[in-house]
């Protein structure tokens, strides 16, 4: 059996209302299932942005749906979300401000294409 360690973090009455809301909103039963969820996604935003070996000089639009989980819907709105932060963080953490910025022109190019 693995062993669990106590996790204490104080926080602000409105995040704890904002959690509660959060784990009664998706149905978690614990602050466990929730924070275990949050980790996986990290670990899969991670393992996306690992599997590019490229240098972002070379990055393509087609590249974004085949490595990045922002290959969904409004590309250039979802950015601005928590899911499109995490990515840039990891982006910036992997490859630098050259990454970062290398996504930016290539949403933007991609936005400035639709009718």
């Amino acid at each position: 059996m693995t062993k669990s360690k106590p996790l204490s973090v104080r926080v602000t009455p409105e995040l704890r209302n904002e959690l509660d809301n959060l784990k009664m909103t998706f149905g978690f039963t614990s602050y466990k299932s929730m924070i275990e969820s949050l980790v996986r996604l990290m670990k899969f935003i991670d393992e996306r942005i690992s599997k590019i070996d490229t240098n972002p000089s070379e990055w393509k639009r087609e590249d974004l749906a085949m490595y990045l989980p922002l290959a969904h819907g409004d590309l250039l709105r979802l950015q601005q979300t928590e899911l499109g932060q995490l990515v840039l963080r990891r982006l910036k953490q992997r490859f630098g401000e050259d990454g970062v910025k290398r996504l930016r022109r290539l949403l933007s190019e991609n936005s400035s294409e639709r009718p």
